[in-house]
């Protein structure tokens, strides 16, 4: 609801006095914190690239499907591109996957949160989209949420035999705004994920 996206927003709000790098590793550290079992119970898979000697970390967690759990309804969303403002992105993620946690679907439902600091999301999607592969998964339907990972929907929808693509930019917003926005994504996250 509208408290939690206050909360979140407020939240990365609050980095953005810190320097990119320092700004960077506590988003990462929040997603990690806020995704995970101790908070939502999602079982959080890390993947940490070195890039030029800086740790890039990209999170995911899955919400597996009981009859179809090999599709999979993939939200995405970037942080820590100085360029993009993602933290509205980032903040109805978290509400959504809050929203949706401890109620499986037809399909496997997954949030990821990718590092696009280096101005781009593409490498850590590329990975994401290769291990997801090797484990049999395939992306049926990609959810694109923010500015940085326009491009990774492009991209996608480029490819043959992509399933759907809905890019929301998220625009910085306040939170009573992003509720409906939230919540209009969370259905055709919903929808998607029960479309047998």
């Amino acid at each position: 609801g509208t408290d939690d996206l206050s909360r979140y927003l407020g939240i990365i709000g609050d980095t953005a006095k810190l320097s990119a790098d320092e700004r960077r590793q506590t988003i990462a550290s929040f997603v990690e914190s806020t995704l995970g079992s101790e908070n939502m119970g999602y079982d959080l898979k890390k993947d940490v690239q070195t890039d030029r000697g800086v740790e890039r970390l990209s999170f995911r967690v899955s919400l597996d499907g009981m009859r179809r759990p090999s599709d999979v309804v993939l939200a995405v969303a970037g942080y820590g591109d100085a360029k993009s403002a993602d933290d509205s992105a980032l903040a109805v993620l978290f509400s959504i996957a809050h929203a949706m946690t401890g109620t499986p679907r037809i399909k496997t439902v997954q949030f990821a949160v990718l590092d696009a600091s280096v101005g781009t999301m593409q490498p850590a999607f590329d990975r994401l989209e290769y291990e997801m592969r090797k484990g049999g998964d395939r992306i049926v339907h990609l959810v694109a949420l923010g500015a940085s990972a326009r491009s990774i929907a492009d991209e996608w929808s480029r490819k043959p035999g992509a399933g759907l693509v809905t890019a929301n930019p998220v625009i910085p917003k306040n939170a009573d705004e992003l509720k409906s926005e939230a919540e209009a994504l969370q259905m055709v996250i919903t929808t998607a994920a029960d479309r047998l």
